[in-house]
């Protein structure tokens, strides 16, 4: 059976890497960020997936969130691609830190807890 205890590593250390991206303002190639999206995709899809009991009507959910979450991803994603102003994309930045000090927050209560 799959244990919350083995998933934290995996949240702390993508909100870490993903959010110092942002707030780094990295300019990485279509290609990178594509693997990057898909690899955190399939590692977040396998761990939030595995201790689910398998039914017919589950691929349906599963067909439903994946087309929710790639909808609202790309919503958000567009509108940050269309901001101009500098004020703007300082304030994305500081969203990343803050995406940042969450992980950073995540492993140490983990750590905490033993």
């Amino acid at each position: 059976m799959f244990q919350w205890a083995a998933s934290w590593p995996v949240a702390a250390i993508s909100f870490l890497v993903f959010g110092g991206l942002v707030a780094a303002n990295a300019q990485l190639s279509l290609r990178t960020m594509t693997v990057l999206a898909g690899l955190l995709g399939l590692v977040h899809g396998w761990l939030n997936g595995a201790g689910v009991p398998w039914s017919s009507s589950l691929v349906g959910v599963y067909a439903g969130l994946v087309g929710g979450i790639f909808v609202v991803v790309a919503l958000v994603s567009a509108f940050v691609i269309k901001l101009r102003p500098l004020w703007a994309r300082i304030a994305v930045q500081v969203a990343g830190s803050w995406i940042v000090a969450s992980g950073l927050l995540l492993l140490g209560l983990t750590a905490r807890r033993g």
